[in-house]
Formats: structure tokens, C-alpha cells, sequence
């Protein structure tokens, strides 16, 4: 019986095989778009039609509001 084989990916190999709807918004987050019902400006989250928010780092805050608005 051999061991288990492990994979090693980033999430920066993640985003860059997905499709363009698909958002970087955290170091620790990719988001699709098509799930966010909103952005809230003040608190830097995206609300979520499931009702999770979303934390926007403060370095990809601008990028990725300017993207949301974008794609909306």
C-alpha cells in the first residue's frame, strides 16, 4: 500500500485557471461574482446571497470594487 499522493497549489494558480467573473478580493479569498447581492463600502465587505459577508483586504479594495462595479 503506498502513501497518499499531496497536491501543492496556490490560490494565485486557483484564480489564474478560472474564469473572469471570479474575484481576488483577499489573500485568502477568491469569490464569484454571480454569489454577491452587494458591496458594502463602509465595512469593505461583499454580503453574499447566502448571507455570509465577505472581508475586502484593504490592499485589493480598490481593484476589486472597481472590478465588481464592472461586472454589474
Amino acid at each position: 500500500c503506498s502513501a497518499p499522493s499531496t497536491v501543492s497549489i496556490t490560490l494565485d494558480d486557483i484564480e489564474q485557471e478560472l474564469p473572469s467573473f471570479f474575484l481576488r478580493c483577499h489573500q485568502s479569498y477568491l469569490v464569484n461574482m454571480h454569489k454577491i447581492r452587494s458591496l458594502d463600502t463602509k465595512e469593505r465587505t461583499f454580503l453574499l446571497f447566502s448571507g455570509e459577508e465577505i472581508l475586502i483586504s484593504r490592499r485589493m479594495y480598490t481593484e476589486a470594487k472597481e472590478r465588481y462595479q464592472n461586472f454589474l
